[in-house]
């Protein structure tokens, strides 16, 4: 399900992806073709899915604890 609403977008028209990094699985590779048009990938985890952030940031996408990113998010938004 994440993968196919990623991969239906326009990668030129997206500024920013949310990602739910519990749900989202091994799918990063769909992921590159939107960070080389520039748009901002962030993700958030359960805090015991530490393993979760060492992955992601190996594939660009900033990453928080759920409860640190939803404290954060509105400072991420206004980024874009």
């Amino acid at each position: 399900m994440v993968s196919w609403k990623i991969a239906s977008a326009t990668p030129a028209n997206v500024q920013m992806i949310i990602l739910n990094l519990d749900l989202f699985g091994q799918a990063y590779d769909s992921l590159h073709k939107f960070s080389e048009h520039g748009a901002t990938m962030l993700g958030y985890y359960s805090h015991v899915n530490v393993s979760l952030k060492q992955l992601a940031n190996e594939h660009n996408v900033v990453s928080f604890p759920r409860a640190v990113f939803i404290s954060k998010l509105e400072e991420m938004l206004s980024r874009v």
